[in-house]
């Protein structure tokens, strides 16, 4: 108020009467967000967007460049009213005012990436024309109101990357036009039955939270235009439904890191839609079941730590779009790396650790695997020789051969591998001398048994010690939807032990 009255050079007059007038409401808004930029710390933003200028309010704005686009006040140029109010990475803290409820001409609230906490105001809830309400990283806490269903326009929901916590409230079942909803990385609890009443809903992002329960055992109608369901690091159980199998527009379904068990059901039909799959870190039992075949465009499967045994189904070689196949850690019945692991033209990361393999690597086809940037062998029963063929691996970053039964000489072809950045090789009956290969490759980090491996560039284990790492390097993919569920440019081998 001070501001307005002493040091504002529009020097606007305090209107007489209805606020609802176009001096009124002028009046209004400029109060509103000049509140809004004390109550968020404005002096320490990092673009003052022509906040507190002698501008009119719908001119506090800037345009960047694209993806960014135009930042802070949004107005509708011909009715001067203001539509959205939009900061992105722009150091704000402190709560959200409750003035910005008298906002009711608003469609869109925006703040990605900055400072603001506390809970969600209650006078927010008159604001019934939001069809966007967009919140992630920030630092906001407390529940999600009881009253959301008052936003029955709502779109686009982003809380992403925030303190809140509690159960979502009935209410939200009724947001009916809702398209893209993203809770992730909460603390939210209880139940999510709401999300299967959301006939628009697209894209769901789930993960990071403590919902429990079972998934839903019949289809609901909702799923019908799911696309996206991420679901992962949550505490949900019993069986995975049949019909999350064969949804008609499901492209990626993410569960890992929860407590799902039983068996895990087949694909009835052939599937063109679904292009990745992560299951790891759960509690499945019984066989991959043969008709994972009909998962016809699935680029990205995971079933790694769970208690999946029998044969691995010959059908996963029929899989031809692979591009991920993590199998680690799990009790399979004992056999050779089968034939068809080395058929896959487009695999860039494969995963058999800890899968009771025994026998040798196929010299001859090997090579054939020749986009694989990762390889994990890891604490099997291989023996043999390592193949030369493996230095025509070109694009090899991660190799992982620890653990096994390996002998003879290392081969000196692992020099041609100018991009591997990791080598593990101790715990094997290998000979040789690494020496020559350390000139010649950037190796991060390697593993060899120095009593029998001569190599400047390596850390050492030795026979009948403890001298050696402890770690259970686990390669596995933890997807991002911010990053498009695609591999980013770093790999989390975690010490799962410790």
């Amino acid at each position: 108020v001070e501001w307005l009255a002493f040091e504002d050079a529009a020097e606007l007059d305090v209107p007489e009467g209805d606020i609802n007038t176009f001096e009124g409401y002028k009046f209004m808004t400029r109060y509103i967000m000049t509140v809004f930029y004390y109550s968020t710390a404005g002096t320490r933003w990092n673009y003052q967007l022509l906040f507190l200028s002698e501008h009119d309010t719908c001119e506090w704005f800037y345009v960047f460049d694209p993806p960014v686009g135009k930042v802070g006040v949004l107005c509708d140029q011909t009715k001067r009213e203001i539509r959205g109010v939009s900061f992105i990475f722009n150091n704000l803290a402190g709560p959200l005012p409750k003035e910005l409820g008298m906002l009711t001409t608003m469609t869109y609230l925006e703040s990605i990436g900055n400072n603001l906490d506390g809970s969600i105001p209650d006078t927010l809830r008159s604001l019934d024309q939001l069809t966007t309400f967009a919140f992630p990283h920030n630092q906001l806490v407390g529940e999600i109101p009881s009253w959301i269903d008052q936003w029955d326009k709502l779109r686009f929901m982003y809380l992403s990357d925030n303190n809140m916590d509690g159960s979502v409230p009935p209410a939200f079942s009724n947001l009916k036009n809702l398209e893209v909803l993203g809770l992730d990385d909460n603390n939210f609890v209880g139940s999510h039955d709401w999300m299967w009443e959301l006939p628009k809903l697209r894209y769901a992002y789930l993960e990071d939270n403590q919902f429990d329960g079972d998934l839903a055992t019949t289809s609901p109608t909702a799923t019908n235009v799911l696309e996206i369901l991420d679901m992962s690091s949550n505490a949900l159980t019993g069986s995975l439904p049949q019909f999350l199998m064969d949804m008609p527009k499901l492209s990626i379904l993410d569960l890992h890191e929860n407590q799902l068990n039983n068996e895990l059901p087949s694909p009835q039909n052939s599937n063109f839609v679904l292009e990745f799959l992560a299951l790891h870190e759960n509690q499945f039992t019984s066989t991959i079941p043969a008709l994972i075949s009909n998962l016809k465009t699935l680029k990205h499967l995971d079933l790694s730590y769970n208690q999946f045994g029998g044969e691995p189904p010959k059908e996963l070689g029929s899989l031809s779009a692979l591009t991920y196949l993590f199998l680690a850690s799990n009790p399979f019945t004992e056999g050779t790396l089968p034939f068809w692991t080395y058929s896959f033209n487009n695999l860039r990361e494969l995963s058999w650790k800890s899968t009771n393999r025994n026998g040798t690597i196929v010299e001859s086809s090997i090579a054939l695997l020749k986009k694989l940037t990762l390889l994990d062998l890891d604490d099997n029963n291989l023996e043999g020789r390592i193949p030369s063929t493996i230095g025509l691996m070109s694009n090899l970053q991660f190799l992982l051969l620890n653990r096994n039964n390996f002998s003879q000489r290392i081969p000196s072809e692992i020099g041609n591998l100018q991009s591997l950045r990791f080598l593990f090789l101790d715990r094997t009956d290998l000979t040789g001398n690494l020496t020559d290969i350390c000139s010649d490759t950037g190796f991060s980090l390697a593993f060899v048994d120095c009593d029998e491996v001569t190599c400047n560039c390596c850390s050492c284990c030795y026979d009948d010690t403890d001298d050696c790492h402890d770690y259970e390097f686990a390669a596995n993919l933890n997807p991002l939807w911010e990053g498009a569920y695609e591999r980013q440019d770093f790999y989390d081998f975690r010490n799962t032990t410790n």
